[in-house]
């Protein structure tokens, strides 16, 4: 992710304990959501509007709105599940994949053309990791 250098240090949302709430302002907003400082294997549940994670305590979600126009979320190193329930057209979100076996699941239904494709995320889904970067077409 952007900024990491000497002086990056690994993120946990383990100290998310209760809803945290993001607002964006005018001009461009991004929001980083970093877990990479976590071994374990987490589940992450993403809709339009929060993100939740086993990485959090029981009340933990991130909630945001639609002043937030990037949300970049980086997972840890375990074997993660990502849930894409929904997403918005106005938030562009990219989401960093560790060096383990994670799992992407899409249950964005509306987005889905008639033959089953999702449309949404032709030509954008990628795969991130520290030693690769490779796109993947559908």
């Amino acid at each position: 992710m952007a900024g990491k250098g000497q002086s990056y240090i690994p993120g946990s949302l383990g100290t998310i304990q209760n809803a945290l709430t993001i607002q964006g302002n005018e001009g461009t907003d991004t929001a980083y959501v970093d877990d990479s400082g976590t071994n374990a294997n987490t589940t992450f549940s993403l809709t339009a509007t929060s993100l939740v994670s086993s990485s959090m305590g029981a009340d933990g979600i991130i909630n945001y709105d639609e002043t937030v126009d990037n949300l970049n979320i980086k997972a840890g190193n375990g074997d993660d599940t990502i849930t894409i329930n929904a997403t918005t057209p106005a938030c562009r979100t990219t989401i960093y994949g560790g060096p383990a076996n994670d799992h992407f699941i899409i249950n964005e239904e509306p987005w889905k053309s008639s033959a089953g494709h999702c449309r949404r995320f032709q030509h954008i889904l990628r795969r991130h990791s520290d030693d690769q970067r490779s796109a993947r077409r559908k």
